[in-house]
């Protein structure tokens, strides 16, 4: 099982974007002030994970894509066409994820439209290493020590 991360989720719903709107400009991570008109602000707000039987785990990960734009035509029809085309996303290695939305699945103040998309999957839990250490999941650990063996 391959085990996706946050930023793979995150990067796929960027990418998804990009791909349906491609004379947008998109910025992430934090809300940004004076945006140019019909800019798209992806924001990683959340992720979960809750243990499952054995090293599985359950994630969910929760993305807020906000449009900006003065013009309430256009407002519109991104509320029309976001949802059904963030629905569904494909990772960098092929895995499709399924969004769910908040309800109402749009929203629109002040010149922003937020569309507020979660996406769950199964991943595994895994070591987490500081950074200059090996832990016992390193496939390196275990072979300097299979060499370290056979060569005492």
């Amino acid at each position: 099982m391959n085990s996706l991360t946050f930023k793979q989720v995150y990067d796929a719903l960027c990418g998804k974007i990009k791909e349906t709107y491609p004379d947008k400009n998109r910025y992430g991570s934090a809300v940004h002030q004076n945006l140019d008109e019909g800019s798209f602000n992806i924001i990683p707000i959340s992720a979960t994970g809750i243990g499952e039987l054995g090293t599985r785990m359950k994630r969910k990960v929760t993305f807020d894509c906000l449009y900006y734009s003065e013009d309430y035509e256009k407002l519109l029809g991104i509320a029309d066409s976001l949802p059904l085309a963030i629905a569904l996303i494909k990772t960098y290695d092929g895995q499709l994820l399924h969004g769910s939305f908040n309800t109402p699945t749009t929203e629109m103040a002040d010149g922003a439209l937020h569309c507020i998309v979660s996406y769950e999957y199964f991943g595994l839990i895994t070591e987490v290493i500081p950074e200059g250490e090996e832990g016992e999941t390193d496939l390196m650990y275990y072979l300097k020590q299979v060499i370290t063996e056979v060569n005492n």
